[in-house]
């Protein structure tokens, strides 16, 4: 394999764009099994949560890795400003108990977003890709489309549950409840 300077700087933008929408992926994701299912999503954490963790932790090795989990999770949070306004919104109304009824309405609307978009940031989405572009030579196809293709997807995605997630405290909500019905 030829490595061109232009695939060479393709190649050196990859690692920051794979880290976001893994990180994205992963948030929305473990947010959908939440909802989905309280125990099955008990990965879903917070950044209150993690850093309280990270601050109880003994001084050591573990610790100082875990602060790039704190990282991670600050990450997250700032990429999905429309989620932490629900879940201020929702600990004011409700505490740590979120009715099972909003709970179902993020799954549902998650669910088409998950399938329509998020899949293709998965390893499932970049798999056939990777491995036709490696079988032709052409690298550069599968650089090209992780940084252009995929990050459009993550652009879209974002957009999508940040809707999902605005309509639900919506100005004239009766019920929060009930947040689509009027």
């Amino acid at each position: 394999m030829n490595l061109t300077p232009r695939c060479f700087l393709f190649l050196l933008q990859l690692p920051p764009y794979h880290i976001i929408q893994a990180n994205i992926t992963d948030y929305y994701k473990t947010l959908h099994l939440y909802f989905l299912d309280r125990e099955k999503g008990n990965e879903f954490q917070r950044l209150t949560e993690v850093r309280k963790q990270h601050k109880e932790m003994k001084p050591g090795i573990e610790k100082a890795l875990f602060f790039f989990y704190v990282g991670y999770t600050h990450l997250q949070e700032v990429l999905t400003p429309g989620q932490q306004l629900f879940f201020k919104k929702s600990d004011e109304l409700f505490g740590d108990n979120i009715p099972d009824s909003i709970g179902d309405i993020i799954v549902s609307k998650s669910r088409f977003v998950m399938k329509k978009y998020l899949d293709y940031l998965t390893f499932n989405g970049r798999s056939i890709i990777i491995f036709l572009s490696v079988l032709s030579g052409y690298v550069w196809v599968y650089l090209a489309y992780e940084i252009i293709i995929l990050n459009i997807i993550l652009v879209i995605s974002v957009y999508k549950y940040e809707r999902i997630f605005a309509g639900i405290y919506q100005p004239g909500v009766k019920d929060p409840a009930k947040p689509f019905e009027k």
